[in-house]
């Protein structure tokens, strides 16, 4: 059987179904940059249709242990941010509406982060299956950075709902670049245990992240330093983002231009307005505005409406192809890929 690591379907899966791949039983390999010898599995028994580890040009097998060790470091450190940054916004919300003002705003700190990830998780799928790996992570790193630096540096409550989003963006992009980065340069049997580890850093860094946050917004650092940490570790980890990060990318010796205009654009604009008027519907709901108030029922309404248009859209592969839509259709034939991917995204 093919290996499915490097396949464009499987690149494009959002993180839970990633991770339901990587669940698939794999076969004992001593290493995760071990190769099978091609008639072989990886513990010596014969086959004929080997499953090698994925790898451009022997970028696995080239690559040293202190090199991996040190890659390994870089994806963890990452998702520890992002989980950091998910939650210690709670920890100061105080003191930055003590500082800032704008009541009315301040459901936005949380709010925002959430809606700039779930609203373009899709899209970074579409993006990672298509685009270098190695350039969207930087890109996402950096998107993440320039959020956080938004939020520390923020005179306002309006900056700072801004900056939450922008950091909720790039954080999406480095969760599902880091599970990218498992699939692509670990072998199928070590591969659970990899990406098993994204998810305990993230939650690592979620429980932490209220701790922290009320450390600095007790302390003469203040609460903006919340944020500004993100930059100094993010600073500290850049030599290795930068210069270790292995390269890879299904298409990267394609041209760009085609591979941009075949992604599903129209998919893509109406998933992020369906997360977008959800997000804002639930934010505003009974907080800003009654529920029986004009401003409410309009946004319900709009959601509902986008929802169907999202749905026929991808149903029917409109201005797009079955292969290219952002929402992997195919996965609503297994109950357990949708009860994951439900799962993750609530």
């Amino acid at each position: 059987m093919r290996a499915k690591t490097g396949s464009d379907r499987e690149l494009s899966e959002s993180s839970a179904l990633s991770v339901a791949e990587n669940k698939s039983p794999g076969t004992g390999d001593k290493s995760p940059f071990s190769r099978p010898v091609a008639g072989t599995e990886p513990d010596g028994s014969n086959t004929q249709n080997p499953e090698p580890c994925a790898a451009v040009g022997g970028a696995v097998q080239d690559m040293s242990n202190i090199r991996w060790f040190s890659v390994c470091v870089g994806l963890y450190s990452t998702a520890f941010l992002y989980g950091l940054d998910a939650t210690i916004s709670a920890a100061v919300q105080g003191p930055v509406l003590a500082s800032l003002g704008s009541l009315d705003l301040l459901p936005w700190i949380g709010a925002g982060f959430m809606l700039g990830s779930v609203a373009t998780i899709s899209l970074f799928g579409s993006l990672y299956t298509n685009l270098e790996v190695k350039w969207l992570y930087l890109i996402s790193i950096l998107t993440f950075e320039v959020g956080s630096a938004i939020c520390g540096a923020a005179l306002n409550m309006g900056a700072m709902a801004v900056g939450r989003v922008v950091a909720g963006i790039g954080g999406s992009g480095i969760y599902l670049g880091g599970v990218n980065y498992i699939s692509m340069f670990v072998s199928p049997a070590k591969r659970p245990v990899y990406t098993a580890l994204i998810g305990t850093f993230w939650g690592l860094g979620a429980i932490l992240g209220p701790v922290i946050g009320s450390a600095f917004a007790q302390s003469k650092a203040t609460w903006r330093w919340a944020f500004y940490i993100n930059l100094v570790i993010g600073a500290i980890m850049a030599p290795i983002y930068i210069f270790w990060f292995p390269h890879y990318g299904a298409h990267r010796h394609e041209p760009i231009l085609p591979r941009i205009k075949n992604l599903d654009w129209l998919g893509a604009l109406l998933n992020v307005a369906t997360f977008s008027l959800f997000v804002t519907s639930c934010t505003l709901s009974g907080f800003a505005h009654q529920w029986n108030s004009a401003t409410v029922i309009t946004l319900w309404v709009m959601t509902g409406v986008v929802v169907v248009l999202f749905t026929l859209q991808q149903w029917t592969a409109f201005l797009t192809t079955k292969e290219d839509r952002i929402f992997p259709v195919w996965c609503l034939e297994s109950r357990s890929l949708v009860l994951l991917f439900v799962g993750t995204r609530v």
